[in-house]
């Protein structure tokens, strides 16, 4: 009876871990968020065109400690990385709108501009 209760519990919990490396980079609700990996920014081709992000501002940290600012996407609190972070810092805590590329390989946008919404 208790065999088949353990195996449950260990496939029930290798589902869970599988499904959290799945999972996008997700925003904690106390203290900062946490950033799985931090990718060196790469420029975007010219041909790629800016695009608008709405959300919040917040700080993040990377599995090595580096501090990072990253934005909480607003409808889905999903985190992208900001490869600007002299400009993302001056609007920390706050709800922007981001205008950039996004390069999807490293979940990092490439900020023309940020502005208070």
């Amino acid at each position: 009876m208790k065999r088949p209760r353990v195996l449950v519990c260990l496939l029930a919990f290798g589902v869970i871990v599988g499904l959290a490396q799945l999972t996008p980079l997700r925003a904690h609700t106390s203290g900062a968020a946490t950033v799985s990996a931090l990718h060196t920014a790469q420029p975007a081709s010219a041909k790629d065109a800016a695009k608008t992000f709405l959300g919040k501002i917040v700080q993040a940290r990377t599995q090595d400690g580096q501090n990072v600012y990253a934005l909480q996407e607003a409808s889905s609190q999903d985190l992208f990385l900001l490869d600007d972070q002299a400009k993302a810092e001056k609007f920390e805590g706050k709800q922007v709108k981001v205008t950039g590329t996004f390069d999807m390989a490293s979940r990092t946008i490439h900020v023309v501009d940020i502005e208070a919404v």
